[in-house]
């Protein structure tokens, strides 16, 4: 029997960090969105008018993001679909034992 309760209490242990990090991955996807957005307004000619001190890395950044050599969108929806398969796959264990 305590085998079987360490057994249930680390699992239920592990299912509670996954579901943590698969939290974190699907609001991580919601912010890179909004750069994204952010991204096609700085863009825009009439963006251009700010003065901003750290202009060429923001300026690279967007270019990265333009050229598609930095998208976060893509690792971010690996890691939630290994996520959420690690996770069908702890529960199903459960349901097995």
């Amino acid at each position: 029997v305590f085998m079987d309760d360490c057994r249930l209490n680390g699992q239920e242990e592990y299912l509670s960090n996954m579901e943590k990090a698969l939290s974190c991955y699907k609001t991580g996807l919601s912010y890179w969105k909004e750069a994204k957005i952010w991204y096609e307004k700085a863009n825009a000619p009439t963006f251009r008018f700010l003065y901003i001190e750290d202009l060429q890395f923001w300026e690279d950044e967007r270019e990265r993001i333009f050229t598609g050599e930095l998208n976060y969108e893509k690792i971010i929806n690996r890691e939630i679909t290994r996520l959420e398969k690690n996770i069908s796959e702890l529960k199903a264990m459960d349901e097995n034992y």
